[in-house]
């Protein structure tokens, strides 16, 4: 029984350090103040990805905030985006097309890009500081 209710206890602080790993911002599996968080809005945001300052999407996965893993690449499959930095708007940059990005202003709130910039980003860069 004491064996059982140790292993329940890592298994507990075990999830929220999987979460945590998936973002690159800070650490925690909420959209908080100074991040920039991208989702998959057809998922209800259950897929997810934070960040401080610029980042290339290249290499970075979804994390699946309900089932408690990766799934499926960020770069060019992108439809919403919360802007809560600190100061900066944000440009998001398709590579396929020069000149083609799309600004979401610092205001916190959920942007959609379905029929804007939806499944284009390839990165991003704080802008208007």
């Amino acid at each position: 029984m004491r064996r059982l209710v140790v292993l329940l206890v890592v298994a507990t602080l075990l999830v929220p350090a999987l979460a945590a790993s998936a973002d690159s911002g800070d650490d925690q599996e909420a959209c908080n103040y100074g991040e920039i968080c991208l989702s998959d809005l057809g998922t209800n945001e259950r897929w997810r990805k934070h960040f401080w300052n610029n980042a290339n999407y290249n290499g970075y996965q979804w994390w699946d905030a309900t089932d408690d893993h990766y799934e499926g690449a960020v770069r060019d499959d992108t439809s919403g985006v919360r802007n809560r930095d600190s100061v900066c708007d944000v440009r998001l940059t398709n590579d396929a097309i020069i000149d083609q990005d799309y600004t979401v202003a610092n205001d916190g709130q959920l942007h959609s890009l379905v029929g804007v910039f939806d499944n284009k980003a390839d990165w991003h860069t704080r802008v208007n500081c």
